[in-house]
C-alpha cells in the first residue's frame, strides 16, 4: 500500500489468477447489463455489469475492507459500512470504438450521503493499450500502478479523473463507491 497525494494504491493485490476468478464469476451472476454503448457525458463504454457487493464478496471483501479503513484513517472521511445490495461495476473498454471515459466526478444525487472515494480495480485479463487513468488536480497526473494487472487505486471521488481512449485491445475496471455523510 502506498500514497501518492491525492490516492492510495496497492500494487498487484490480486493476480492474475484472482482476476481471472472474478471476471468470470461477473460473467455468470451479474445482475444485469447497466448500459451497452453508452454515450453522453464524456462516456463511451462497451459495457458496463452490475453486480451486488453480497455476491461478489467472497472474493473481494480483504480489499475492501483495507479500501475503507484507508477512507476512514488514511483519508478521514466518515463512511457508512460496505452493504451487500450495493453494486460494483465492471466497465469493458475495447480498443475497436476508442471507449474512454472523459473527465468527471463521482458524485451521487442524494440529499443525505456523498461518494467519498472511487476503488478501481485493473481487472483486465488480456493486454491492452491506452485506456490510461489520470486524474486532474492543477494538472493532469497519470496514475501509473493502475496499468497493472491486479492493482487496486483509491481516489478521492471529488477530484477530477479519466480513462483515456484505449487503443490495442480490451481494458477492463471493477469499481466500488464509499460512501459516508453528507460533506459538512
Amino acid at each position: 500500500m502506498s500514497q501518492i497525494t491525492n490516492y492510495w494504491f496497492w500494487d498487484k493485490f490480486f493476480s492474475k489468477e484472482e482476476i481471472q476468478q472474478i471476471n468470470e464469476f461477473i460473467e455468470q451472476e451479474h445482475e444485469g447489463l447497466e448500459s451497452d454503448n453508452v454515450k453522453g457525458y464524456g462516456k463511451r463504454v462497451s459495457d458496463v455489469k452490475n453486480i451486488s457487493y453480497g455476491k461478489i464478496k467472497h472474493l473481494v471483501h480483504k480489499l475492501v475492507d483495507i479500501a475503507y479503513f484507508t477512507t476512514n484513517v488514511k483519508f478521514g472521511y466518515q463512511t457508512f459500512e460496505p452493504r451487500d445490495s450495493q453494486n460494483l461495476i465492471l466497465n469493458t473498454y475495447v480498443s475497436d470504438s476508442k471507449d474512454s471515459y472523459d473527465w468527471h466526478i463521482d458524485t451521487d444525487s442524494s440529499l443525505l450521503f456523498d461518494t467519498k472515494c472511487t476503488l478501481v480495480i485493473n481487472a483486465s485479463t488480456d493486454e491492452y493499450e491506452g485506456g490510461g487513468f489520470q486524474f486532474f488536480q492543477n494538472y493532469e497526473q497519470d496514475i501509473k500502478p493502475l496499468d497493472t494487472v491486479g492493482s487496486v487505486v483509491l481516489i478521492k471521488s471529488h477530484l477530477n479523473h479519466r480513462v483515456l481512449p484505449v487503443t490495442k485491445g480490451t481494458r477492463k475496471s471493477l469499481v466500488m463507491f464509499i460512501m459516508g455523510n453528507k460533506f459538512q
